[in-house]
């Protein structure tokens, strides 16, 4: 049955906090599943919220895992946030972001001066009072909103901490003013990510942990979902409206169900 259900799939968008690993530790089987897939030719890309660090530091931390990853396989939604001013043209830009993630945006001016665009991603301790309202002026005065992702939170080993979208949800409120929003589960993301793959949404099939963004997401873009059972999800995902077409327990158990 979940062979038909995936049937004419030939790649793959995994999600990877949650579906990879979990508070730090990788997926048990997760390191020789992955294995298995790529040697049975499925095409891969690893599209993921994470702003703070860049598609190269992604890719060391999950070859320490036992992962097989290329940083050009990763996709981070600083990255595509940093695509998608590129495309459009050389705006100035108010990048709210720190870590290596940064990285990404070589070719897009960067400036809090008179911004064209604030492009929001997380400065995790480093959000204050001061520099909300600074942010919220500088809306006010016309400059246009990006929002790199809009996770409300984060699950780590010390539980859950504020995420991009809870700033977000903030400053859309203040501002009176709706965010671009780059990350899933906007259409932007799949619809960039399949071009990396050079897939149609009929020919790739998303694998997350999170019903809101990765199945939600998927959906929304022609593509059909899996859903696992490991990271953040909750049993209660599964009464709402947003249904995935595959529930799994594990990256582990994903090789057997794929045609």
């Amino acid at each position: 049955m979940a062979m038909a259900t995936l049937q004419g799939i030939r790649a793959l968008l995994l999600d990877i906090d949650g579906v990879l690993y979990h508070a730090g530790e990788p997926i048990p089987g997760g390191p020789e599943a992955l294995e298995e897939i790529r040697q049975r030719g499925y095409a891969l890309r690893f599209l993921t919220n994470i702003t703070r660090r860049s598609r190269a530091t992604v890719a060391e931390r999950l070859r320490a895992m036992g992962y097989t990853v290329d940083p050009e396989e990763v996709l981070t939604a600083s990255y595509l946030t940093a695509s998608y001013l590129r495309r459009l043209g050389r705006p100035r830009c108010w990048v709210l972001l720190d870590g290596d993630g940064l990285q990404e945006f070589g070719g897009v001016e960067l400036s809090q001066e008179s911004p064209d665009y604030v492009v929001l991603g997380d400065l995790a301790e480093s959000f204050s009072y001061g520099l909300l309202n600074r942010v919220l002026r500088a809306l006010w005065q016309g400059a246009g909103f990006i929002a790199m992702q809009a996770d409300p939170y984060d699950l780590g080993r010390e539980g859950p901490t504020v995420n991009v979208g809870g700033w977000l949800a903030l400053l859309e409120r203040a501002s009176g003013r709706r965010a671009t929003l780059i990350g899933k589960p906007s259409p932007i993301a799949f619809r960039m990510a399949l071009e990396e793959l050079r897939a149609t949404p009929r020919e790739a099939a998303v694998v997350g942990d999170r019903v809101e963004s990765d199945i939600a997401g998927g959906k929304n873009a022609g593509m059909r979902t899996i859903l696992v059972r490991t990271g953040h999800f909750r049993p209660q995902d599964l009464e709402g409206s947003v249904q995935p077409d595959l529930v799994i327990p594990s990256l582990a158990d994903l090789p057997r169900h794929l045609p």
